[in-house]
């Protein structure tokens, strides 16, 4: 894994896991697989971040790392990834895309 795609990489882990282990009500993929949302500030914050991203385990640290790496916040109400995050090359089920 290349250090300058780790992020990417692990923010897919990150949302596979949540699925697996339940915590989907702090933190899911949108039901397309081509956003997800943070549901939980707080919980996302004390329980997940710290096990993905132990270097910068605050929130403001993880969407740092969100902007840099593209992903985009959607506010527009209409939309139905309203508040959520979005890249093209995150969807679920391919994390190769990441590296692109």
């Amino acid at each position: 894994l290349l250090l300058q795609f780790e992020f990417p990489f692990k923010l897919h882990e990150l949302l596979e896991d949540a699925t697996r282990d339940g915590n989907e009500h702090i933190v899911s993929w949108h039901p397309d697989g081509k956003a997800f949302t943070i549901h939980l500030k707080q919980e996302f914050e004390t329980q997940i971040i710290p096990k993905y991203f132990p270097k910068a385990p605050k929130y403001r640290s993880f969407c740092r790392q969100l902007s840099i790496y593209g992903y985009k916040m959607d506010q527009d109400a209409s939309s139905k990834y309203f508040r959520a995050y979005c890249n093209p090359l995150m969807v679920r089920g391919n994390p190769g895309l990441c590296a692109w």
